[in-house]
């Protein structure tokens, strides 16, 4: 019988707290900010493209260490008997999402300084009237190669069905990183998700904007507010 304590301390259980409030919020962030991708163009440009691939990437990393925290206690069985693939998939993925993560906060800093340092170069031109598409590459390959090649070790095992603790080869690279912040993991993988749904909601103001007539459904002030932002934008050209 796997041991509850062995798989939770204190971290944990500020890990959970933090999940079960933020993963809905930003659930609903994340399909709020799809839907005006769809329909208002304001939420078309290159930057909500990133910052979409953004929320997918720290809720797909939130729910998958949750699940396997809870999988652990659950199905330890079945955690074990396939152990070759899921060992070595819940270890590394603490690393691969770190990496996509960062490169996600990375490209959006980039973007926001292309656009109000060097808004009108060639290059930054050309950020902005990136597709869809070219942005999911950009964020998700780049980081997934780095990850396959430096973050990846196909050589992690359980030490028994009752523990299921890494067993780590002592030359691995990461061996020595792992022992330390072992107890932290839970702060350490959720630091960054946790601190993103309040982010975009206070730096972005269209989207919270958007987010809380959608959900209050006041859809004739969203109508007047886009009009009242066309007219501004006409009387400023015609000045």
């Amino acid at each position: 019988m796997v041991s509850i304590a062995g798989h939770f301390n204190w971290t944990h259980a500020v890990y959970f707290g933090f999940f079960a409030f933020i993963m809905p919020v930003y659930f609903l962030i994340f399909v709020c900010l799809l839907k005006l991708r769809t329909s208002d163009a304001l939420f078309k440009t290159t930057f909500y493209a990133i910052l979409l691939q953004h929320s997918l990437a720290d809720i797909i990393a939130m729910g998958l260490y949750a699940f396997q925290k809870i999988s652990y206690i659950l199905i330890p069985e079945f955690i074990y008997t396939n152990q070759e693939t899921l060992a070595s998939f819940f270890y590394n993925c603490f690393f691969w999402f770190i990496i996509i993560r960062s490169n996600g906060v990375a490209l959006m800093t980039i973007h926001r300084y292309l656009i109000i340092v060097k808004s009108n170069s060639n290059f930054s031109l050309a950020i902005q009237r990136s597709r869809s598409f070219l942005v999911w590459i950009i964020y998700w390959i780049p980081a997934a190669f780095f990850d396959g090649v430096f973050y990846s070790d196909p050589t992690i095992r359980f030490d028994s069905v009752e523990n299921l603790k890494n067993v780590v080869k002592p030359e691995t690279t990461l061996t020595e990183m792992m022992v330390y912040i072992r107890d932290f993991f839970p702060l350490a993988n959720g630091l960054l998700s946790f601190i993103s749904p309040f982010t975009i909601i206070l730096f972005n103001k269209d989207l919270t904007r958007r987010i809380r007539t959608m959900i209050t459904g006041q859809k004739i002030r969203v109508l007047q507010e886009n009009q009242s932002e066309v007219s501004a934008k006409i009387s400023v050209r015609m000045t």
